[in-house]
């Protein structure tokens, strides 16, 4: 008798433990949202999504919003990035030890190793359905675990860690731009700075244009946006 109810009891536990971590999981985690990623092409909402800079979290919301929006903008100062220095696969082409001849001017640690964590994984092959193939040659694939020390002793974790990727940032962000651009076709790059946002009224419920300063600062454009996206801190 007490066997079978302690039987039952682990058994409850258990569950109560799978159901716990699975909650806990929806809540705090983006795992569960990656099916929902997009829209059909016939409900994307009308107008331009722009995107402020076109580095690695701008090229990822650019291509969150090319399934969501008609078109997507852009806007980085950088022109080099839309070249082919910006957009080849130096490292397939030239060994692992390539070191581009351009840098990012506005990122620090642009040239060392990132490690990025699973879920990003997760989120870029359900982004781009070829990606474990594009990745072959300009990074690899391994354990999540960085091999943490503490005085050096190494930080133990459970076992089954999941694969994430190791590259480098200018490898990384290029595979992004690359493939960015070749799988949506509603995207586009311009070149300038953001220099302000144009209300569509005088109580800033929503946002109506986004001025830039042109490569050469010859002139200040305007661009019609139906989303913006991007730090505004100096703006």
């Amino acid at each position: 008798m007490i066997l079978e109810f302690l039987f039952v009891t682990c058994c409850c536990l258990y569950l109560s433990y799978r159901q716990l971590k699975r909650t806990r999981k929806a809540s705090l985690t983006a795992i569960y949202d990656l099916n929902d990623i997009g829209r059909p092409s016939d409900k994307r909402i009308g107008g331009n999504a722009v995107i402020c800079g076109g580095s690695i979290a701008g090229l990822l919301t650019a291509r969150v919003c090319a399934d969501h929006f008609s078109k997507v903008i852009i806007v980085d100062p950088e022109a080099w990035l839309v070249t082919e220095e910006g957009m080849r696969d130096h490292h397939r082409q030239q060994g692992s030890d390539y070191m581009a001849s351009r840098k990012r001017s506005r990122v620090p640690q642009y040239t060392s190793m990132h490690l990025y964590q699973p879920f990003s994984l997760m989120a870029l092959r359900k982004l781009f359905p070829n990606f474990d193939r594009e990745l072959e040659g300009c990074g690899f694939l391994d354990s999540g675990d960085p091999g943490l020390r503490i005085s050096g002793i190494p930080v133990l974790f459970p076992t089954g860690i999941p694969q994430t990727i190791w590259m480098t940032r200018p490898a990384y962000e290029t595979l992004l731009r690359r493939l960015v651009l070749s799988t949506c076709s509603n995207v586009e790059f311009i070149t300038g700075s953001v220099t302000s946002l144009q209300p569509a009224s005088t109580s800033w419920e929503s946002v109506a244009y986004v001025s830039f300063r042109t490569a050469s600062d010859a002139e200040t454009l305007q661009v019609p946006a139906a989303l913006v996206v991007g730090l505004f801190h100096s703006i």
